[in-house]
């Protein structure tokens, strides 16, 4: 009897790990998931231009392996950018909570945030349109000097919702950011524009 006993709580702790991950929500197990492909793709701890990039490659496998279970749970079916946006949201909460290498990537975006506020500028002019036909996407702001100056959109920044046509020949301010970028073609680094955020006039 006293055997069957020990046989018997040997069993139940070596099913407790089991119960443990079978009690993980949709979202903890999509963050695991995520977690294993920034792993598997190296991506680095440290921020840099290429980290937005690097982590929608790694979010894509998880979507396509959750996505039945997402729509079920979250009644949002990956078609649209809005929807993906949502999925991004609620992995990255995630993530944020029980990733090692992501909360370091969070950490060092949010150093490197810090360093950008001190070096922000702004622009006021007229929104000449949006160019979305290359790797990156840039829009054109139009000075009162009658100079072009083009803007970089590489992340989401505030106003960032209302680059569309509507915005074209209107008065808006623009916030950005210098970068120093390498340029093959010249084999130097040049200082470009990148948006931290707009709005209209």
């Amino acid at each position: 009897m006293k055997s069957s006993k020990i046989t018997l709580i040997a069993l139940l702790l070596a099913m407790a790990p089991l119960a443990a991950f079978s009690q993980k929500t949709l979202g903890q197990k999509m963050a695991d998931e995520f977690c294993k492909e920034l792993e598997k793709q190296g991506v680095p701890d440290t921020w840099d231009e290429s980290s937005m990039e690097k982590i929608s490659l790694a979010m894509m496998p998880v979507a396509t392996k959750y996505a039945e279970d997402f729509e079920k749970e979250y009644k949002i079916e990956l078609k649209t950018q809005k929807d993906f946006e949502e999925f991004g949201r609620v992995v990255g909460e995630e993530a944020g909570k029980y990733c090692p290498k992501f909360k370091k990537m969070m950490e060092s975006m949010m150093s490197s945030k810090v360093e950008e506020v001190k070096s922000t500028a702004s622009l006021e002019g007229t929104f000449t349109g949006l160019d979305t036909s290359g790797s990156f996407a840039f829009f054109k702001v139009k000075g009162a000097d009658g100079r072009e100056q083009k803007i970089w959109w590489f992340e989401h920044f505030t106003g960032s919702e209302m680059l569309n046509s509507t915005l074209n020949n209107k008065k808006v301010a623009v916030v950005y950011v210098e970068r120093e970028v390498y340029e093959p073609k010249l084999k130097d680094y040049v200082k470009i524009k990148v948006a931290a955020g707009i709005k209209t006039m």
